[in-house]
């Protein structure tokens, strides 16, 4: 119901939480092209009706441990705020807008896109370059990108990118895609010399292989959720 109640609020925003157990504390998934809208409109009404969503405050919160992103909205506004620094964000939304409206929503995903990716300039280009001078290993440029389909690549002209969304799962899953990608600056592979120089990089014998396998319980259920890593 959680989820439901949340993807009333923001159709093309949804918040997925996982128990402890799975060892992974929250991810989230935010509008745009990815994420289709969980409740469609019906084939023949090219919008949602302007007052679908007028009996639900309009609030939505993520929290991890390299980022907390909030979209609310404030009565009294007249235009819609950004603050942020590093590692907060906050979305201020002039209340009463129809966000079923899709430039609407493309316009929301558009802002929480290119914020997410100054937080990674801010955040996550620290933490590769930690890694990458523990690893003792260099690469040419750092990239962070909004795609569909994974969550970091390495290039053979040693550029390493990364995705935006990337911020919003579980730290040590983080730290293992960033040792991922540098594992590649010396084995463009995935052969049994690549796990183990990322196990090399991280200081933890065969700590890569489990958490790859973690990350593909990860990806599988974003993937069964609606949104496919």
């Amino acid at each position: 119901m959680f989820l439901r109640e949340v993807a009333h609020r923001f159709p093309l925003i949804a918040r997925f939480l996982a128990g402890a157990a799975r060892k992974w504390h929250a991810v989230c998934c935010i509008g745009g092209k990815k994420l289709p809208l969980l409740f469609p409109r019906p084939r023949d009404s090219p919008q949602t009706p302007k007052d679908a969503f007028q009996d639900h405050p309009r609030f939505f919160s993520i929290s991890t441990a390299l980022l907390q992103f909030h979209i609310e909205e404030v009565p009294g506004l007249s235009e819609a705020q950004l603050r942020s620094a590093p590692g907060a964000v906050s979305l201020r939304l002039p209340p009463g807008l129809n966000y079923g409206l899709r430039e609407r929503q493309e316009w929301l995903n558009r802002c929480v896109v290119e914020e997410l990716r100054r937080q990674c300039r801010l955040v996550l280009a620290p933490r590769v370059q930690a890694w990458a001078k523990r690893g003792g290993v260099s690469f040419n440029r750092l990239t962070f990108k909004d795609v569909s389909s994974r969550w970091g690549s390495c290039s053979s002209l040693r550029n390493v990118n990364f995705n935006v969304w990337l911020l919003l799962l579980d730290e040590p899953l983080v730290d293992y895609v960033v040792c991922h990608e540098l594992a590649h600056l010396t084995h463009l592979n995935h052969s049994a010399h690549f796990y183990a120089e990322v196990d090399r990089i991280m200081g933890i014998p065969g700590e890569a292989v489990r958490r790859d396998r973690e990350l593909n319980r990860v990806s599988r259920s974003l993937a069964a959720l609606g949104r496919y890593r």
